[in-house]
């Protein structure tokens, strides 16, 4: 939330549209509670929110021990083929995740996280984002994932939900012509 308020300041940005994929949306919701003026909208992909504990996260476990063990190109090559990842009919956004996994291998390296926590966290607080809200969420997103979205299209006042057919979690990459167009139709009235 620091660097984005950072970057946007860099940048001379007083406010703007905010899209967010996975923890990006999770950045994106924190933000947006945080310096609610900035903030013109919120599109929430595959969405995190701070705060939110559930899932079954039991797939983790081998790319845990690869970290452990100081193998961070394995464990970003096992992360690229947890069920989060996949992309099951799509060769090509399948490569594209398993290169970008491999480029940021060295955050599975990181022993501690700068961020600092919100508090409290956004998942107790949705009804305090006063913007319009997009969550889009993929048909085939794990089923923890999905219950999220549903939580934050009910707790966000002025929140439109989306759920794109056939796509998992990295919907803009499994659904890309869809995942566009919903965002388009959301942000163009709003530009």
């Amino acid at each position: 939330v620091d660097d984005l308020a950072a970057l946007m300041d860099e940048l001379d940005v007083s406010a703007a549209h905010l899209v967010g994929l996975s923890n990006g949306a999770r950045i994106a919701l924190d933000f947006a509670l945080v310096h609610p003026t900035r903030v013109r909208s919120l599109v929430l992909a595959s969405g995190g929110a701070s705060g939110y504990r559930g899932g079954d996260f039991s797939y983790m476990a081998p790319v845990i021990r690869a970290v452990q063990a100081g193998d961070l190109e394995q464990a970003a090559e096992l992360w690229a083929a947890t069920p989060l990842m996949q992309i099951p009919n799509d060769s090509g956004a399948a490569a594209l995740v398993r290169t970008i996994s491999r480029d940021n291998r060295s955050l599975w390296g990181y022993r501690s996280n700068p961020e600092r926590p919100l508090t409290p966290p956004a998942i107790a607080r949705l009804a305090e984002v006063k913007v319009p809200a997009l969550i889009i969420s993929g048909e085939r997103d794990l089923p923890d994932m999905r219950r999220l979205a549903d939580s934050l299209a009910h707790g966000i006042p002025a929140a439109t939900r989306i759920v794109i057919p056939d796509a998992g979690h990295m919907v803009n990459l499994a659904s890309p012509n869809e995942f566009n167009r919903a965002l388009l139709d959301f942000l163009r009235p709003r530009l």
